[in-house]
């Protein structure tokens, strides 16, 4: 009976789904500074986009709500959290401590995109 149970939910798009690890960047104890703006554009977005080019980093996406701690979340290719870590240390923006950052393992279905 459970079997069935479990073949009534198979669907063929369940092959389709890849591991993925999601980034939530938090702001830092620096976000609030002066500076940070400049930071985020001269440093920060150059190092994302360095990321999307290379295939590392899928959607980058800044949030839009000003009373969050969350600044922006990412979906990373990279499946190893300890890889990942180590590119995200090296963000010019964490390293000021304008984000910290937490990440955590996500599926996703292969193809997907945001319309």
């Amino acid at each position: 009976m459970e079997a069935e149970k479990t073949n009534q939910f198979a669907h063929p798009d369940l092959a389709k789904l890849k591991s993925y690890l999601l980034v939530l960047l938090r702001k830092g104890e620096n976000y609030n500074n002066p500076e940070t703006p400049n930071i985020i554009r001269n440093e920060h977005l150059p190092y994302v986009f360095k990321q999307k080019e290379q295939g590392i980093m899928s959607i980058a996406m800044p949030l839009r709500e000003p009373d969050s701690e969350f600044a922006a979340l990412g979906i990373y290719n990279i499946t190893d959290k300890e890889e990942l870590t180590k590119v995200l240390l090296n963000d010019p923006a964490v390293q000021k401590k304008v984000f910290r950052f937490e990440i955590l393992n996500a599926i996703g279905m292969t193809g997907d995109t945001l319309m």
